[in-house]
């Protein structure tokens, strides 16, 4: 959280005595483990940085652990709760219903991408896109 404070000051100086409100309502929406950047210091793997800042905006963090955890059924069990364990010992709390609303943020987010989707220019995107939202009603029943 303290890195996470650094970068978003960085990131923003001229707010960055707004930091504990960006950091509540400012989900990154890109927020894949390929744009978080990690050094291992006393042994220990620590978030150093979080990249790609384009897709933010002011809203929940569960769209940022939505994102995160979108492909989390195709991931070891770690990856999650390691992931969760990270969030709530670093003062995130979560409702007893966060993977439920988690759920329903990423079919938003899917069925927007797949009307934006053209099938015949990307059939593959079009078929995960699809996959995915069958995985995730499963889930909801």
């Amino acid at each position: 959280k303290r890195q996470k404070k650094r970068t978003v000051a960085l990131a923003f100086p001229a707010v960055s005595q707004f930091t504990h409100i960006i950091l509540k309502h400012l989900p990154v929406q890109n927020f894949l483990y390929q744009n978080i950047l990690v050094d291992k210091i006393n042994g220990s793997w620590v978030i150093t940085g979080i990249l790609d800042w384009e897709f933010a905006f002011y809203g929940s963090f569960l769209w940022d652990i939505a994102n995160m955890l979108r492909y989390a059924h195709k991931m070891p069990p770690e990856f999650e709760h390691s992931f969760i364990d990270t969030l709530i010992n670093n003062g995130i709390k979560l409702s007893p219903d966060w993977h439920k609303k988690i759920h329903i943020l990423n079919l938003l987010s899917l069925i927007e991408l797949l009307r934006r989707s053209n099938p015949q220019m990307h059939p593959k995107r079009c078929a995960d896109i699809c996959q995915l939202i069958k995985h995730i009603l499963s889930i909801l029943g």
